[in-house]
């Protein structure tokens, strides 16, 4: 596995590791309204830590795209 890929994953399973065991306390009811905070959130640090405007939105243009294609699979 290459080193990126490995950060990629290391992010990803911290996250979703997070997400699940850190929201549980969280109103469910509120879905949308947590879900909206939880982007601004991931898009304010996202947007701190690529090297450009431009490069965070090609970011989340990948991710996006990667996860709507995995859901049509």
């Amino acid at each position: 596995m290459l080193k990126e890929d490995k950060i990629v994953e290391m992010a990803y399973k911290d996250t979703k590791g997070f997400l699940i065991n850190g929201t549980k306390k969280w109103n469910k009811e509120n879905g949308s309204l947590l879900s909206y905070g939880l982007l601004n959130a991931v898009f304010e640090v996202l947007f701190s830590l690529a090297p450009s405007k431009e490069s965070a939105m090609e970011i989340v243009d990948m991710s996006l795209s990667n996860f709507i294609s995995d859901e049509e699979l």
